[in-house]
């Protein structure tokens, strides 16, 4: 029987600490952290600035980030430049989250780890499955990509799927 893959919806960051109400203003630092949705399954995600974050006991959460809200947002470029197109590639993929696309999702999220447009903040288990927690430093969005097994991923496969993608 075939697992369904592993997908995860994150929600951005809020505008405000949740336990003071304080704005979250452009260049400060503050912690993110993840609580399973009692209503409904999946997540719900909670800010906090630093000085309410050092009255709450970090370790009581079982998945938390710091991070820093983005200095200015930057409007997108005319032309798609090969980082954005792997983002765009990465996101219709989790959108579209067939085995084969979950692989891809994979290898980019790597890729674009290792050129620090992705940075990683969490790795978790999730019904049984690790996944790792990536955040786009551009937008504060939170992608959660499966952790795949590299050795048992068809590494030619997914290299021609991916070069057709880049260039269509």
């Amino acid at each position: 029987m075939a697992q369904l893959p592993l997908v995860i919806e994150i929600p951005k960051r809020g505008a405000t600490c949740a336990k003071g109400g304080e704005p979250l203003v452009a260049g400060e630092e503050y912690y993110s952290v993840l609580l399973e949705d009692p209503e409904k399954p999946g997540y719900l995600r909670q800010d906090f600035c630093l000085k309410c974050w050092q009255e709450l006991q970090p370790k009581a959460f079982k998945s938390y980030w710091k991070a820093r809200v983005p200095k200015q947002w930057k409007p997108p470029k005319k032309e798609e430049s090969p980082f954005d197109r792997a983002f765009r590639i990465l996101r219709e993929d989790l959108q579209n989250p067939t085995p084969e696309n979950l692989n891809e999702a994979f290898i980019l999220s790597i890729f674009l780890s290792r050129k620090r447009r992705l940075l990683l903040r969490q790795e978790i288990v999730h019904e049984g499955e690790a996944a790792y927690l990536y955040e786009d430093p551009a937008t504060e969005e939170i992608l959660c990509i499966k952790k795949v097994e590299v050795s048992a991923l068809k590494r030619e496969e997914i290299q021609q799927a991916l070069a057709k993608k880049f260039k269509g």
